[in-house]
């Protein structure tokens, strides 16, 4: 091993460990404005409270789409009923308005 190679390989892996672990932690709570709240991360990590937050959130946006995503099948549903109901027509039947 050359003379670089171990002094990289001394700053990179052997340096940290005679510093310990506790000098390169720091304890960073950091907090953030959105449009559901402040959510605060605890050393990058959410807290409790910002974990229950996210989950109603996402719940929340799921099921926002499933309604969008249902919106042409119950209007398609609305329409055969109305086709059926209405015009007194069944499947294979030409209307004219």
């Amino acid at each position: 091993m050359s003379k670089i190679n171990f002094a990289k390989f001394i700053l990179t892996f052997a340096f940290p460990l005679f510093l310990g672990v506790e000098g390169f932690a720091q304890e960073k709570m950091e907090t953030r404005d959105t449009r559901i709240g402040k959510l605060v991360f605890e050393n990058g990590y959410p807290s409790k409270e910002t974990r229950e937050k996210l989950y109603d959130d996402r719940d929340f946006q799921r099921a926002s789409q499933a309604y969008m995503w249902a919106l042409p099948a119950i209007s398609m549903m609305n329409f055969i009923h109305s086709y059926h109901k209405d015009l007194g027509a069944e499947f294979g039947d030409q209307t004219g308005w």
